[in-house]
């Protein structure tokens, strides 16, 4: 997704999979995964790159998220975590 630059062509990419096609119980797909994926790209658009090039930005990012969750969802998380996150 391109952002709000302050730098020229700045990108980012964040890879969320949904698991097997058909995963082992208590496995899989959140009955919720949309709602929690459309949160995550509506946070991750409405940042800057210097707030996803910070690890102060990004703390805030995912604190933004989670209250998101929480707000919108009935799904329980404690974390976020972004295990693959690539910045150009």
């Amino acid at each position: 997704m391109n952002l709000r630059a302050h730098l020229p062509a700045t990108w980012v990419r964040s890879t969320n999979t949904a698991g097997a096609p058909t995963p082992p119980e208590g496995y899989g797909a959140e009955p919720q995964e949309a709602i929690i994926r459309d949160l995550i790209s509506d946070e991750l658009t409405d940042s800057t790159d210097r707030e996803i090039i910070s690890e102060e930005g990004r703390e805030k990012i995912k604190k933004h998220i989670l209250e998101a969750i929480h707000k919108h969802t009935d799904v329980h998380v404690e974390e976020i975590l972004f295990p693959d996150f690539t910045v150009q």
